[in-house]
This record gives structure tokens, sequence and C-alpha cells, in this order.
């Protein structure tokens, strides 16, 4: 995910899969974990105001399900 330093941004989070747990999970500087059972889905949102480049994943499904989140000047 690429956003700007102030850019509001807002996640729509599913899990498709009915009998896995997944979780998402943004730390420092920016503190998000969202639990999200089997088939349901979530909005997480929050404003991108630290620059840098973050880790998010899943802590079910490490190391596999990870990306990035870059904050551009």
């Amino acid at each position: 995910m690429v956003a700007k330093k102030g850019d509001n941004v807002t996640i729509h989070y599913y899990n498709p899969e009915e009998q896995e747990k997944h979780n998402f999970v943004l730390l420092n500087p920016y503190n998000i974990t969202k639990d999200l059972p089997g088939g349901q889905h979530a909005k997480i949102s929050f404003t991108a105001d630290k620059e840098g480049i973050y880790q998010y994943e899943c802590n079910y499904h490490m190391p596999t399900m990870t990306g990035q989140l870059v904050v551009l000047p």
C-alpha cells in the first residue's frame, strides 16, 4: 500500500475463508490490530501521519501473509 503523509487511509478487509481466522497487524507507529473471524469483513481507517516503510502481517499465517505500507512525504 502507498499513501502520502497526511492521507486518510481506509482498508476494506475481507476474510472469505469460513473456517480460518485472520488478523491485520500494523505495529509502530500506528498500533493497529484487527482480528477477523471466518467469513467476516471490516473497515480499518487511520491517518498516515508518519513517513516511512512499515510492515503489516497476519499473525496467524506468518511468514506468508505480509505486506508493506509506504508513506511518502
